[in-house]
This record gives structure tokens, sequence and C-alpha cells, in this order.
């Protein structure tokens, strides 16, 4: 998240954060339920569980994706000016053979 503005990429720190303390949270209630033998609640919170965790792998993705097609602009815009700028050098032959350096 380098090229994200602070206060966006601090709020998406603050969001894996949540996700984090609520995947915790299901995890202590799948073992509370497993432990009182209640395999509804179990298997409901662990498929809570995998919900949040596959919600934090797709916004990493999202994120990674968005990063990497601005860095792909951001790049190829900054060669398109350089091309502008510099003028284009001619080609020197060498004396024998016709070769272009």
């Amino acid at each position: 998240m380098n090229r994200l503005p602070e206060s966006v990429t601090q709020k998406f720190n603050e969001l894996f954060a949540v996700i984090g303390k609520a995947g915790d949270d299901l995890k202590l209630a799948t073992a509370e339920a497993a432990m009182a033998g209640n395999f509804d609640q179990v298997s409901a919170a662990s498929d809570h569980c995998l919900r949040l965790q596959s919600l934090e792998m797709e916004i990493k993705n999202c994120l990674s994706h968005f990063e990497s097609q601005y860095q792909q602009k951001s790049v190829e815009s900054c060669v398109h000016k350089k091309a502008r700028r510099c003028p284009r050098k001619s080609r020197v032959q060498s004396g024998s053979g016709g070769e272009i350096e």
C-alpha cells in the first residue's frame, strides 16, 4: 500500500485489524462450542470464519491489483514524458562494414 495516500492506507490497516479480531473471536466461539458439544454452532462459526478470511484475501487482492495498475500507468507516463523531452540521437556508422554502433 505504498502508493495509496496515508489516510487510505491507515483505514485499510484498521479494517484488516478489525477483521483479524473478528476472526479470533469466531475461533474462540468455535472452540467453546466444540467443548460444549454444540456442533451446529461449530459449523456456523467455522463458516463465518472462512468467509472473513476470504473477504480479507479478496480485499488484499484488489489492493495489489489496484497498486499494480497504478504503478504500470505511472511508469508508462514517465517513460512517455521522458521520450518527449529527450531528442533522438543520430546513428553513427563505423568506417568498416557499415555496422551501426
